[in-house]
């Protein structure tokens, strides 16, 4: 698997990108996953990480 646009544009057979660009599908993911954590006690209470604390580059 890859997101390399040129190999994924390359290939042999059709192949449509959903995006010009991977970024904002995974900046779109990330929002996504904070708006679940936040609405969620028990995500919130389980992931809460002190104000101010960067995640670790792992989880975005």
């Amino acid at each position: 698997m890859t997101t390399d646009e040129k190999v994924i544009t390359d290939l042999p057979y059709r192949v449509e990108l959903a995006t010009d660009s991977w970024e904002s599908v995974v900046e779109e993911g990330k929002k996504l996953t904070d708006k679940k954590i936040d609405s969620d006690p028990i995500l919130s209470w389980t992931l809460r990480r002190p104000t101010g604390t960067p995640r670790p580059a792992s989880l975005g």
